[in-house]
């Protein structure tokens, strides 16, 4: 068995434009909204190119942000540590 497999295809935010037609800020927004699955890799963010198929094909987001959140137990906001 290879390996390779199970491997994603991942595409920085210029080959992702460039792929599906539609420009970098727009892949770059869809990336950080959560509506498609990307990664930082040191200062570059790379897209998961079958989720972005997946998106421009159902509209459906496909990256984290589409999962629903778990509330902590400060009901979501940032708490202030009192400092010693």
């Amino acid at each position: 068995m290879n390996d390779n497999e199970n491997i994603p295809l991942m595409w920085t935010i210029p080959e992702a434009g460039e792929k599906s037609g539609f420009g970098a800020y727009r892949i770059r927004q869809w990336a950080k909204d959560g509506s498609i699955i990307s990664v930082c890799a040191g200062r570059k963010i790379l897209v998961n190119a079958e989720s972005v198929r997946r998106y421009l094909e159902t509209g459906i987001p496909q990256g984290i942000s589409a999962a629903p959140k778990a509330e902590n137990q400060s009901g979501g906001r940032i708490s202030a540590i009192p400092l010693k």
